[in-house]
């Protein structure tokens, strides 16, 4: 169990916005409640939307995904859709819009096919990327997408390989 006395530098990301908050209580059934100061960018109809939190404990960054709720001005409630896990990329995360993405894969001669999803968050060194099946490690993907800029798209494509899988609830 984690004590709320040692968590330091809380951050919630939701769309583009970074808000720093602190942690005041976690309820019975994983409800994570956050107090935000009154100078941070909260705004009081956030409802439903995702987001992650991040935070250091025990000299170690954590992270955890799922659904942010602006109870007033000053109150977030989050409900986690992931389990709490040590991040593992040390770049820095850039949250976006939800980029459509279509990932292909081919496994021997018979297993292949396509799965959408989309992507969440990037960074230097990876992204994290929401998909409706689950994905298999040891295969190369194929992803390509359109990344927004101004107002024109540019097409996208890469070989990946799953690195870390997180479910969510």
């Amino acid at each position: 169990m984690i004590d709320l006395s040692e968590v330091k530098d809380v951050k919630i990301f939701v769309g583009n916005l970074e808000i720093e908050g602190e942690i005041t209580e976690v309820d019975n059934l994983g409800k994570i409640f956050i107090k935000v100061p009154p100078t941070s960018h909260c705004i009081t109809g956030e409802i439903n939307k995702k987001g992650v939190i991040t935070f250091f404990y025990g000299g170690k960054k954590y992270v955890v995904g799922g659904r942010i709720h602006c109870q007033s001005p000053y109150k977030i409630i989050f409900t986690p859709e992931t389990d709490i896990e040590e991040e593992k990329r040390r770049d820095i995360r850039v949250e976006t819009p939800a980029i459509p993405v279509e990932i292909s894969f081919k496994a021997g001669l018979f297993h292949k096919g396509n799965i959408r999803g989309e992507i969440l968050d990037l960074s230097s060194t990876g992204a994290s990327i929401q998909t409706f099946k689950p994905l298999e490690k040891d295969i190369t993907y194929s992803i390509s997408c359109d990344f927004p800029y101004k107002h024109k798209k540019l097409p996208f494509s890469a070989k990946c390989v799953l690195k870390n899988l997180r479910e969510y609830r």
